[in-house]
């Protein structure tokens, strides 16, 4: 129907009718997005949890500390670690918390939609680690490299992103799409390990020496690309008309009509 009405306009007439559109069903699309939130949040769980858990493999190696260690030729003496992280938790977690129309536009191939998507995740985001610590064995052979096991914990992560696409108000589906922005961020990343043995008294140099390069790690993984892929994976979604089933009444994702089984 809107499109008809832009079609038989003139060129100026147009231009007024897709601006007037475009205000109106952006304005509407964000005065009543709740069923619209619902059909994201189950777009973004299912493409998430085709990556809970995230397989990765990566590695760190530095300097810790110089330490006093008996029975060693000279101290203080210095600590080096390994940290290899093994895979990513929790990505399935996250949770659209804000979703908002930006822009609505009627050309001769159709509608194009951009939004506005904020995801938070009531968990940490968690990073699996195994690594190794000691000193070497050319300052001081008396001690063996202890292995351990810990994880890096991202407390309160948020994901932000533009989305941009084709996508059908109507009976809410989303056919197709682009990430158009991306940010990833956290309040605070922290370190916890087992089995540190007679090192666990490095615990803080290790946080120190290791938060920079997981913190670099995390926008790594975690970008547009990344959620692109993962998209991408789903779409167009959802598939079925009917998504949401309660007390036995299926709802579309605009609740103007239901069936009651």
């Amino acid at each position: 129907m809107l499109v008809c009405l832009v079609g038989l306009a003139s060129a100026q007439d147009r231009s007024v009718i897709n601006s007037l559109i475009s205000r109106f069903v952006s304005l509407f699309f964000n005065l009543v997005s709740g069923p619209s939130t619902d059909i994201f949040n189950n777009l973004i769980g299912d493409a998430l949890t085709e990556f809970d858990p995230y397989d990765i493999d990566q590695e760190f190696e530095g300097e810790v500390a110089e330490i006093d260690l008996p029975n060693c030729p000279s101290n203080p003496t210095m600590v080096y670690a390994l940290l290899g992280v093994n895979e990513v938790t929790g990505l399935s977690k996250f949770e659209v918390s804000d979703l908002r129309m930006t822009k609505f536009e009627l050309n001769d191939d159709g509608a194009v939609s951009g939004f506005e998507v904020d995801l938070e995740s009531g968990e940490d985001l968690i990073l699996n680690v195994d690594g190794k610590i000691g000193p070497s064995t050319a300052d001081c052979a008396t001690y063996e490299a202890i292995n351990f096991t810990g994880y890096a914990l991202l407390s309160n992560p948020v994901i932000k992103f533009g989305f941009e696409g084709d996508i059908q108000l109507t009976d809410f589906q989303v056919k197709s799409g682009n990430v158009t922005t991306f940010e990833f961020s956290w309040d605070e990343l922290s370190f916890t390990f087992s089995d540190l043995g007679y090192l666990q008294d490095v615990v803080d140099e290790i946080t120190t020496s290791f938060t920079e390069p997981f913190e670099e790690l995390a926008q790594t993984l975690i970008n547009k690309t990344f959620v692109q892929n993962a998209i991408d994976g789903v779409l167009p979604f959802p598939s079925k008309r009917y998504i949401r089933t309660i007390n036995g009444v299926k709802y579309p994702p605009f609740p103007s009509k239901m069936i009651i089984e």
